[in-house]
C-alpha cells in the first residue's frame, strides 16, 4: 500500500487525495485552510492543518519516509518553491510537483523535485486530441516527444 502525502487541497490536489485513497492509498493531506482540511479529513488517513513552508511542522510529519510527497501549490509560487526545498533537505524521495509555468518548473527541477506535472496543459492536450482525433479516446504523455495514444478502430 503506497504511502502519500498531498500537499495543496486545490481542485488539483483534492481530487488526486481523493482517487489514491480509492485506490487503497494511505493519505495524508497538508493545508493551511481549516475548511479545505475538513471537507476532505473522512476520505483519507490523516488531514492536517498546516503551513508546507515551515520546515519544522514537515520534519515532524516525517515526510521523509513517504512513497511520494505531492506539491499542490502551483497557485502559490513562492510557497511552492520552499515547501519543495524543505523537503529535499528532509530527505523525501519522491517529490512530484504541480508548476505553474516553465520557469516556475525550471526552478522545481533545479531544487531535485522528481517529476513535474502540468494537470492543466496536459488535460486540455487530452482533450484537444479527443475532440480532433475522433477515435482517440486516451492519451498519456510519456516522455518529450514520446506519448502512449489508446484508439478506437474505427
Amino acid at each position: 500500500m503506497a504511502q502519500v502525502t498531498v500537499i495543496g487541497l486545490s481542485s488539483f490536489g483534492y481530487f488526486l487525495a481523493l482517487r489514491l485513497s480509492e485506490l487503497g492509498s494511505q493519505v495524508l493531506t497538508i493545508d493551511r485552510d481549516e475548511d479545505m482540511v475538513d471537507r476532505v479529513k473522512a476520505y483519507v488517513s490523516k488531514a492536517v492543518v498546516a503551513d508546507a513552508t515551515d520546515k519544522r511542522v514537515l520534519a515532524e510529519l516525517g515526510l521523509s519516509h513517504m512513497d511520494a510527497v505531492v506539491l499542490s501549490l502551483g497557485e502559490k509560487l513562492e510557497s511552492s518553491i520552499i515547501a519543495a526545498m524543505h523537503l529535499k533537505e528532509l530527505g523525501a524521495r519522491n517529490i512530484v510537483a504541480k508548476a505553474l509555468s516553465e520557469e516556475h518548473a525550471k526552478i522545481l527541477e533545479m531544487i531535485g523535485v522528481n517529476r513535474i506535472v502540468f494537470p492543466e496543459r496536459d488535460m486540455g492536450q487530452r482533450v484537444a486530441l479527443s475532440l480532433h482525433g475522433h477515435n482517440i479516446s486516451d492519451y498519456l504523455p510519456i516522455g518529450q516527444d514520446l506519448s502512449i495514444i489508446e484508439m478506437i478502430p474505427p
